[in-house]
């Protein structure tokens, strides 16, 4: 086992080049593995509570059961192996080696998540497809993490300023963005050709969508860190520990480590921001191919209406990150969620068939709700540089970890919620006819699943808007800050003296164990 004291090699350039600027080349590269990690963010955001509701035809109690063990398992891992990569590097990076071992296995156990077998069919089998879809789902955000976390990690690496983390962030969200334009409508496409309103349909058209995009994953996630250098460490002698006392340091060090992480106000702030931001996005995608298909009553425009969502966001982020080079994030924050409520709020009072209207208020929503992308992600890296500046620690793994693990069990509560909500209110599971999966589904809701809808999908994400921006208003951008820093804090131009007080950091801690 290797030993978590290690040291920056200065003499490492990291293809990094003038000034630690990654070249256009390398920023393409990297940025492309957001298509990897989008295609599982969009599918699953619009489509994974549908196909547990309608397709694998589970109880809206044990789907909000699933998602809830899914958000939460999930969160644990991911902090677990941000601290692991930055506690314990291998001579081929901290980073690279979880992302290359995981992603193949990921693209597989992908293609079972949307896989339904014949042999768990049948009402008395329910419990079996609970288990199933369960255990498949965890052991895919197991591998997840160990791809998703590494990679978005490396960028305080491979971009040391503001300005050029804030271009690596912006290709890779157009990468992430466009790729999730594609394969959310290629789902919706797939479902729609292989036919609606009969169950054995949706689950070809489910299959196939993943079949399609599970080697994509793999390709994306592999390439994007391939022709990437870390920066090297020097790693220190090991100890002469049993495992069980390493282990136990390792334990302890990391929850210290989070702890002090919650106690760092910016970091909480930028946090909750981003927590808040996603709640209002995927309270309505979540819930948007049910409205569609129960409000609006046009199912067939399924995937016209997601399209419209996807490049309402994507052209905004272009749009936004230009404006937030002129007035700034905070502003440009305000000016984008009322952009993103005010269309929310009239689709609340939208009625059956106005499917034109539905499409033009999606697209305006979309325009706003690129701020929620944006202006968290690109708040992160700068208070993780402060935090190094603060305590002369490099912990960007396990703040990242803990960014995504506050927004997963954000979500685990709101969307188990609405999953439970649903069924509260008596949602019904499409039925199939006399003649099975090839007969016509019963596609209808009493009112109160109606309402219910509206105000998750309308009014939910416009209250996460408002509370967002009462913290965003609190929150001080580093500009504000920098001539304090300059003063009061150490000074990072001298990478090889933050190292060495991370390990001097590390040596005292062995020495009180």
């Amino acid at each position: 086992m290797v030993s978590d004291n290690s040291s920056f090699d200065e003499n490492n350039d990291n293809e990094i080049e003038n000034g630690n600027k990654l070249s256009l080349w390398g920023k393409l590269l990297y940025g492309s593995g957001n298509i990897s990690r989008f295609i599982v963010i969009g599918i699953q955001a619009y489509y994974l509570n549908p196909f547990l509701l309608e397709v694998a035809n589970i109880d809206p109690y044990f789907v909000g059961t699933i998602l809830l063990l899914k958000q939460i398992y999930d969160g644990i891992t991911d902090p677990i192996v941000g601290q692991l990569s930055d506690s314990f590097p291998t001579p081929w990076g901290r980073r690279k080696p979880w992302i290359l071992v995981a992603i193949v296995p990921s693209g597989i156990i992908w293609f079972l998540t949307w896989w339904n077998p014949d042999f768990l069919d049948g009402e008395d089998k329910e419990e079996y497809r609970v288990v199933y879809y369960l255990i498949v789902i965890l052991i895919f955000n197991t591998l997840n993490s160990c791809v998703s976390v590494p990679y978005y990690s490396l960028t305080p690496d491979l971009a040391r300023e503001y300005n050029e983390r804030t271009k690596i962030v912006f290709i890779q969200q157009v990468f992430g963005l466009v790729s999730s334009i594609i394969f959310t409508f290629l789902q919706s496409t797939m479902i729609e050709y292989f036919g609606t309103g009969t169950l054995k349909k949706a689950k070809t058209g489910y299959a196939v969508s993943a079949i399609i995009s599970g080697p994509i994953l793999i390709f994306t996630g592999f390439i994007s860190v391939i022709f990437i250098k870390e920066r090297k460490f020097t790693t220190q002698t090991a100890s002469k520990q049993n495992l069980f006392k390493r282990i136990f340091r390792f334990i302890i060090k990391f929850l210290k480590t989070v702890f002090s992480a919650l106690l760092f106000k910016e970091y909480v702030l930028v946090t909750s921001i981003f927590v808040l931001s996603f709640l209002s996005i995927y309270f309505t995608v979540n819930n948007l191919i049910l409205f569609v298909k129960y409000v609006v009553k046009d199912e067939e425009y399924s995937s016209i209406v997601v399209l419209s969502v996807q490049i309402g966001v994507t052209v905004s982020f272009f749009f936004w990150a230009f404006i937030t080079t002129k007035i700034g994030k905070k502003k440009a924050f305000y000016l984008g969620a009322v952009i993103w409520s005010v269309p929310l709020i009239l689709l609340f009072f939208i009625q059956e068939n106005m499917t034109i209207l539905l499409i033009i208020l999606c697209v305006i929503r979309g325009l706003g709700a690129g701020v929620g992308y944006l202006i968290p992600y690109s708040m992160l890296p700068d208070v993780i540089e402060l935090d190094e500046k603060k305590n002369g620690l490099r912990r960007e793994g396990l703040l990242y970890s803990v960014f995504i693990l506050m927004q997963k069990l954000g979500l685990a509560v709101g969307l188990s919620g609405s999953s439970y909500i649903l069924g509260l209110v008596g949602y019904k599971s499409p039925e199939t006819g006399v003649e099975g999966e090839s007969s016509p589904l019963d596609e209808e809701q009493p009112d109160s699943v109606i309402l219910t809808l509206r105000i998750l999908t309308c009014i939910m994400p416009v209250i996460f808007n408002v509370l967002a921006c009462i913290l965003v208003f609190i929150y001080k951008e580093p500009s504000s800050r920098s001539s304090i820093i300059k003063d009061s804090l150490i000074d990072t131009d001298d990478e090889e003296e933050i190292w060495i007080k991370n390990t001097n950091y590390n040596n005292d801690e062995e020495k009180h164990l």
